[in-house]
């Protein structure tokens, strides 16, 4: 998880903000600079925003997938929440 996560982090927000902030000082782009800078900017924020909560979706479906087994453990909270809510019937497999 670690490693999709900061591979999108450095692979795409860092060079975004880099094109923001050199968005704003390149007189090249006239009119148009602040509208790079703020798109990059909003960009950059999605994606820091988006790219943990699909990790996390990723982890949390293959740990419900159950196709590798998952030992030595103590205690695993998950599995315990996901039988009592079977044991209630809220959520079926």
């Amino acid at each position: 998880m670690h490693a999709a996560t900061v591979g999108t982090i450095g692979g795409a927000v860092v060079p975004l903000i880099g094109i923001g902030l050199i968005a704003l000082v390149a007189d090249e782009l006239g009119p148009y600079r602040l509208a790079v800078a703020l798109t990059s900017f909003i960009t950059a924020g999605m994606i820091m925003l988006v790219a943990p909560m699909g990790v996390h979706a990723l982890a949390y479906a293959t740990r419900r997938s159950r196709v590798v087994k998952v030992e030595p453990k103590v205690i695993d909270v998950l599995e315990f929440k996901l039988r009592e809510a079977n044991d209630e019937g809220g959520d079926k497999e």
